[in-house]
């Protein structure tokens, strides 16, 4: 890497020093440079239609379009193509450099971080706040059972060891098994609406104790036979 970072900068060096104009191969650059930017304008504008297909993240595509993120990572890339085209008229490709540094620092900082913050509250909110639910709720001894897509961060929120269980029929014989080898006869159970309807589960063989985004926090009697 150092030895091609200064092969990199004595070849710049050269092209900004020599008074002609760069040779095709680097304004074909340039130009690829503009037409990256373009893409970018385009598929940022786009990229609500692309966040509707995670069923945990069902108001992510809203957030985004009404927090007017798209619109604003689209000027900043349009913008670039823009003085990239001024410059590549001029026989300035060795400016685009300093036009791709400035548009990426103000893709990161109006647009990639608020962006973060967003995704945070869709995503990993609900489970900060039902992983503190079940950590003050939780009986001694009482298993913390999270069924459907698998979420590692419950373990790091809550601190303690959580059962992840993917298939509603594991799910089902997993929850009547603890009933007749554990002591305790509840255990708290962590799942998406849509996943937790799949389990089938009568109204007396459980307790909603939260609910938070899609989740529900529920606490299962496993003496009820499904």
């Amino acid at each position: 890497m150092p030895a091609a970072a200064i092969l990199v900068a004595l070849l710049w060096s050269h092209l900004t020093q020599q008074p002609t104009r760069p040779n095709w191969a680097v304004q074909l650059s340039g130009w690829l440079n503009v037409l990256l930017f373009l893409l970018l304008a385009g598929a940022t504008i786009y990229s609500p239609h692309w966040l509707d297909n995670d069923p945990t993240l069902p108001n992510l595509p809203l957030r985004v379009q009404q927090s007017g993120l798209p619109l604003i990572s689209a000027l900043i890339w349009t913008t670039a193509a823009v003085i990239g085209i001024l410059l590549l008229r001029r026989h300035r490709t060795c400016w685009l450099w300093s036009v791709k540094f400035v548009s990426v620092a103000a893709f990161l900082i109006f647009v990639f971080t608020p962006a973060s913050f967003i995704l945070d509250a869709e995503r990993q909110l609900p489970l900060r706040e039902l992983a503190e639910t079940a950590v003050r709720v939780q009986y001694s001894g009482e298993e913390l059972i999270m069924f459907g897509f698998r979420k590692p961060s419950l373990v790091f929120y809550t601190q303690q060891s959580v059962t992840y269980i993917s298939n509603s029929a594991a799910a089902i014989s997993y929850l009547q098994a603890l009933s007749s080898h554990a002591s305790d006869s509840t255990a708290l159970l962590l799942a998406s609406h849509e996943d937790f309807s799949s389990l089938g589960l009568e109204s007396n063989a459980y307790e909603q104790i939260a609910t938070a985004g899609v989740y529900h926090l529920l606490r299962i009697d496993n003496r009820v036979k499904q």
